[in-house]
């Protein structure tokens, strides 16, 4: 039951209003959504790393997952404004401290430093 371009765009055309709008306005967040991903992305050069995930904590804050292809090791790097720290972690969690770290005081060592005040151990 494939349907054409035009036949969909028919179909969308006969909508009521409500529906149109909906529609429109989920394509539009998508389209905003990948156009974020992607400036995040062309901050790694796919030579050297590939990209597994990418995790939109809020506004201009994610976790990258990526594998790094020399080494075959995976590894997470907080962005922070549309800057990449050159510093990665082993997991997550340290990468999202590393991250409120980066927004609170422009350096990931005050994450290193809430870790170990939770407990974590080196």
């Amino acid at each position: 039951m494939n349907k054409t371009v035009e036949e969909a765009l028919e179909t969308i055309d006969k909508m009521l209003a409500i529906p149109k709008a909906q529609m429109y306005w989920t394509a539009q967040r998508e389209f905003e959504r990948e156009k974020e991903l992607n400036e995040i992305r062309d901050l790694f050069d796919d030579k050297y790393y590939r990209i597994e995930e990418i995790t939109k904590i809020k506004d201009f804050m994610f976790i990258v997952e990526y594998e790094n292809k020399s080494f075959k090791e995976k590894h997470f790097m907080p962005i922070v404004k549309g800057e990449n720290p050159h510093e990665y972690f082993p997991d997550f969690n340290s990468a999202l401290l590393g991250a409120v770290s980066i927004e609170q005081t422009g350096e990931t060592r005050a994450g290193y430093w809430a870790a170990k005040l939770m407990g974590k151990e080196d």
